[in-house]
């Protein structure tokens, strides 16, 4: 593997294999709240040597604009997974980057609150990153 480029403030790095995989463009945001998406990630658990896909719902951008928030239920390892949208032609676009979990333990005392929310990277700080 070399390293092409680093971004350590969005935590994404721009990696090149000498293996073929398949591909999927860069696409815009879903167009809309609550729109459905999927995240594909390699969680760590011993016994788990395989891809995990999760569903999810686009809950919003963060203040900083470059930030996607899902709901999306994700898992230690998961983080460099790509959030995936299928836009109403059919066809499917990476629109995030996983990069962390909401958090671990809960608000007010309840651990499941927000242990479901997930923050990836998304299309658009994606698309400048490559350039």
């Amino acid at each position: 593997v070399k390293v092409l480029k680093i971004d350590e403030k969005l935590d994404l790095a721009l990696l090149e294999v000498d293996e073929d995989c398949p591909c999927v463009p860069v696409g815009a945001l879903p167009a809309h709240l609550d729109d459905p998406v999927i995240i594909v990630g390699f969680p760590v658990y011993p016994t788990l040597e395989s891809q995990v896909l999760t569903e999810g719902r686009v809950s919003g951008i963060l203040p900083d604009k470059q930030h996607l928030l899902t709901t999306a239920n994700v898992a230690p390892g998961n983080s460099g997974g790509g959030v995936f949208y299928k836009g109403r032609d059919g066809k499917w676009r990476l629109v995030g980057i996983l990069v962390a979990m909401a958090g671990r333990a809960g608000m007010f005392g309840d651990p499941q609150l927000y242990m479901y929310l997930s923050i990836s990277v998304d299309s658009e700080a994606i698309q400048k990153f490559l350039l």
